[in-house]
């Protein structure tokens, strides 16, 4: 058996995506049916949590969805499949893991699903796309962060630099919110003879910017050590209401069938041309 995978975290909910397929002599074929799938904790026995019948959702690509409940605290969880292939057959079992971890703004998200929701004035008691939209601002969230090439939630990291010899360092994640620790090592040892005094710099958190006060920075390779928190604690508005369009329009044209050009008349066009205007605001230029 093979299995094609996707998972995500939103605001530490786990939304997992798989296509299964089962080999017989050489043939694919679908599972009949999928009895059951089990959460299941770190030790991978304990299960948390159990989803049946209507919320295992096949959708027309032969994904099955499903939506677990959120997950609190940060760590490895299991999900295991299980599944009758064919008539007096023994059923099989497929266990897959997925990292949840928590992050202000979710796993890569730009937005939230209630805020998609209600975009779209989707009523309340109609949740059917609830996994195909979370889907879909995953997707869209890391497109406009690799158009970007930024992380936006603030995170935590340890980056390395080439020096080119002069007293400015651009780093790729911005706003910095904080500097832990800069070294300067051509032997790339980063002992503490190399930390730079926090003194002897300054940031510029907008700009993604340190500039040394009174030096150079060492020409070499990877010579240059930052652990440092950048990103923001909350995503600005116009940045979120840019992925919310995006989410938006992406899910009317599934809906509906439609491919949507730039420069018609109709609100899935302009709502990615509002979008796009905003997110070139945000791409990182060096």
């Amino acid at each position: 058996m093979a299995v094609e995978r996707e998972n995500a975290v939103i605001n530490n909910q786990i939304i997992l995506r798989n296509y299964f397929r089962f080999s017989q002599t050489g043939d694919y074929f679908d599972p009949y049916q999928i009895s059951k799938v089990e959460i299941l904790d770190s030790d991978g026995s304990t299960v948390i949590e159990t989803i049946t019948g209507a919320n295992i959702i096949k959708d027309s690509t032969g994904k099955y969805h499903i939506v677990a409940s959120a997950i609190t605290t940060a760590k490895t969880i299991y999900d295991k499949w299980y599944f009758t292939p064919a008539q007096g057959a023994t059923e099989i079992t497929k266990t897959n893991t997925c990292v949840v971890w928590e992050t202000a703004a979710g796993a890569g998200g730009l937005t939230t699903l209630n805020a998609v929701r209600e975009f779209l004035k989707i009523p309340d008691s109609i949740t059917t796309d609830d996994t195909l939209l979370l889907h879909l601002i995953t997707r869209v969230s890391k497109e406009i962060e690799k158009f970007c090439e930024r992380t936006f939630a603030q995170a935590n990291s340890t980056e390395y630099y080439d020096g080119d010899g002069t007293d400015t360092l651009l780093i790729d994640n911005y706003p910095i919110n904080s500097i832990t620790s800069l070294y300067d090592d051509t032997d790339r040892t980063y002992g503490s003879d190399t930390l730079i005094d926090s003194d002897d710099y300054v940031f510029y958190s907008e700009e993604g910017k340190i500039v040394l006060d009174g030096g150079t920075f060492s020409i070499g390779l990877k010579n240059i050590k930052i652990v440092y928190n950048a990103g923001y604690s909350t995503i600005p508005e116009d940045l979120e209401q840019a992925c919310i369009k995006k989410v938006a329009a992406e899910y009317l044209e599934s809906q509906k069938g439609i491919v949507a050009t730039k420069g018609e008349s109709n609100d899935i066009s302009k709502w990615r041309e509002e979008a796009d205007k905003v997110i070139e605001r945000y791409k990182r230029i060096r």
